[in-house]
């Protein structure tokens, strides 16, 4: 599958957001690293625009794979999921500690590369607080 995206990016175009975040998950999930791969799909992602159509699950997904691996685009990618992630969470109904812990696990990367917002460690640690209840 990995190749078949290298050779043909344009397949991407036609994936929903849903489905690039289970992409990279999944080969994150599979110890499978291939830069390349997600940095493609990073870049689809940083290239809609913002208006990505996840859940917090997701979110946390997507935060989890960009800081396993580090391409051009991580840094967009993870601030992408930091300014997004919170409201999302706080929105849905299913609360669950797991995408807490995914976003969690992709802070050190994002601290490295300069995109957790200030206030961003005290919010999380409070809704991991108040999902843990």
């Amino acid at each position: 599958m990995a190749d078949t995206i290298k050779n043909s990016p344009a397949c991407l175009d036609d994936s929903t957001d849903m489905e690039l975040v289970a992409i990279a998950y999944a080969f994150m999930k599979a110890n499978f690293e291939d830069q390349r791969l997600l940095d493609m799909i990073g870049t689809e992602i940083t290239g809609r625009g913002g208006q990505l159509m996840l859940d917090a699950r997701e979110w946390g997904n997507l935060a989890a794979a960009f800081s396993c691996c580090a391409t051009p685009v991580s840094a967009k990618v993870l601030q992408l999921t930091f300014q997004n992630y919170l409201e999302q969470a706080s929105r849905s109904v299913e609360r669950t500690l797991e995408s807490v812990a995914d976003i969690f696990q992709a802070i050190p990367s994002g601290q490295r590369l300069k995109v957790v917002p200030f206030d961003f460690l005290e919010e999380i640690a409070k809704l991991a607080i108040a999902y843990s209840r």
